[in-house]
């Protein structure tokens, strides 16, 4: 999944938890407080969790950019001995 598509459903997701914890909050108000901290929690988590995605994710992208370095290095140095077929 895309970053971006990532950060768009966590948005969603702390949007609609705000709306339940606001509904809980006007039904029961001593729970209301516990409702802020759950939401909090969550909302904590699914940032833990995406920012080791992206960190996980530039991993790759730089280990694929290393491996295609080194391919293009091993072709210009194994190419210069080899003759030219015509």
């Amino acid at each position: 999944m895309s970053g971006t598509v990532i950060l768009l459903v966590v948005i969603a997701v702390t949007v609609l938890l705000g709306r339940y914890a606001i509904a809980e909050g006007h039904r029961v108000e001593k729970h209301k407080k516990m409702s802020g901290t759950v939401i909090l929690v969550i909302v904590i988590a699914v940032t833990v969790l995406l920012g080791r995605y992206a960190i996980a994710e530039g991993h790759r992208v730089e280990r694929q950019n290393k491996m295609m370095r080194d391919m293009e290095n091993w072709e210009k140095k194994h190419n210069k001995s080899k003759p030219k077929a015509k």
